[in-house]
């Protein structure tokens, strides 16, 4: 149910109810759709259905549980312009009424990480799989950086400079050997991996990237 009509703020949460519910009867999956604000300002009390947050921003902002994020336009492929574009975080193999609603993804055997990193430039860049290529462009500071990994809880800790531009990336996973690395821009090569929050180069940073320096191109793996 989408629910973002001016006007309608005081009755949403029970207009809400009315309809989910009823469809609830005829054997529906329900969920409702609305803006990060809304979420906030007037379905707070909307919490036995899934929850589909509109927040275009390279990080979702709402703190609670979620199911679907829908986080700007995309170019999709077989599609002419932009379309919305959004991340669904659960297995698709299961009901969702199995899947919890919330930003962590169902857990599932596939090792892949799939990764994008966002530009003022040219905003959200097209996803890159494992080390099939790198995410960034060439000169351009990365500001944004989002993973799809099924499976294990993966923490990403960025440091941002007052321009907003990413200096240091740090990834970490209980159950899986994440490694990464970055490219300060001006660069020519990159910078040694790090394994969660290891240097495999042998220095005791805890993270990639230097103080102060922008990055261009960040590459992820997760080791079998």
């Amino acid at each position: 149910m989408d629910v973002e009509e001016n006007g309608t703020q005081t009755f949403a949460p029970r207009a809400c109810r009315v309809v989910c519910e009823g469809l609830k009867k005829e054997g529906y999956e329900v969920g409702v759709y609305s803006s990060l604000s809304w979420w906030n300002s007037y379905l707070t009390e909307i919490k036995e259905y899934i929850r589909w947050v509109a927040h275009w921003n390279p990080t979702c902002g709402y703190t609670g549980d979620y199911l679907i994020w829908q986080y700007g336009t995309a170019q999709i492929d077989g599609i002419k312009g932009e379309v919305d574009a959004n991340i669904y975080y659960a297995d698709t193999d299961s009901s969702i009424s199995s899947s919890k609603k919330t930003n962590k993804a169902v857990t599932t055997t596939s090792p892949d990480v799939i990764y994008q990193v966002y530009t003022d430039k040219h905003g959200w860049l097209s996803t890159v799989k494992n080390l099939e290529d790198y995410a960034g462009l060439d000169g351009e500071a990365i500001k944004g950086i989002r993973l799809f990994v099924n499976g294990d809880s993966i923490e990403t800790v960025t440091h941002q400079m007052e321009n907003g531009a990413i200096d240091k990336v740090t990834i970490s996973s209980l159950g899986r050997r994440i490694r990464y690395r970055v490219r300060p821009i001006g660069e020519s090569d990159y910078l040694s991996w790090m394994e969660n929050k290891i240097d495999l180069g042998g220095s005791k940073d805890t993270f990639a990237g230097i103080e102060g320096k922008e990055i261009d191109r960040l590459q992820i793996v997760i080791k079998r």
